[in-house]
């Protein structure tokens, strides 16, 4: 939920006893500080920024890194950046990549491109937010263009349709 959505911040503080949360599904919710004690956690998948995560009193957060680092070693190569030729270096990374990620989403077929799993943005969404994400930084914050974004982005979930247009943007 957006933090200037109405009810954004009905839960802080709030306390759970006995209550049942099975297929529940927390998306874009800010979960700092949560504590679960005598609960059933099972089957239980995380994704986004982790930190600090105890489990059974076992700080296994340098465990999760080490694991993602191993699956992922531009991870390392990015957080030790330290010269030009570095940041070169890991353009260069990240560019072989992304080629990689185009040639293999240009072998699926079209209606594939289109398809969301488990409720992610699928391949099309996700490059038109790129291109969004791109207007903004580049062309608002960069650039000081008052409205840059290209018809074709996409914002995050939560913009209406007329706060898209009033970017000119067509959700559709």
């Amino acid at each position: 939920m957006a933090a200037d959505d109405d009810g954004a911040r009905a839960f802080r503080g709030a306390s759970f006893t006995g209550a049942d949360f099975t297929g529940a599904n927390f998306r874009d919710c800010d979960l700092r500080q949560v504590k679960i004690t005598d609960s059933w956690l099972v089957d239980v998948s995380l994704s986004g920024l982790v930190g600090n995560l105890v489990v059974n009193d076992v700080d296994v957060t340098a465990f999760v890194e080490g694991e993602l680092d191993r699956r992922h070693p531009e991870r390392v190569q990015l957080r030790e950046k330290r010269t030009a030729e570095d940041y070169r270096a890991m353009w260069d990374r990240i560019e072989r990549l992304w080629a990689e990620t185009v040639a293999r989403a240009g072998r699926l077929p079209e209606p594939a491109l289109h398809r969301r799993v488990d409720d992610e943005w699928s391949f099309v969404e996700t490059l038109r937010h790129l291109v969004f994400a791109t207007d903004r930084w580049a062309g608002y914050m960069i650039l000081d263009k008052p409205v840059p974004y290209h018809p074709l982005g996409l914002p995050q979930p939560g913009y209406t349709p007329a706060d898209a247009a009033a970017l000119g943007i067509d959700l559709d």
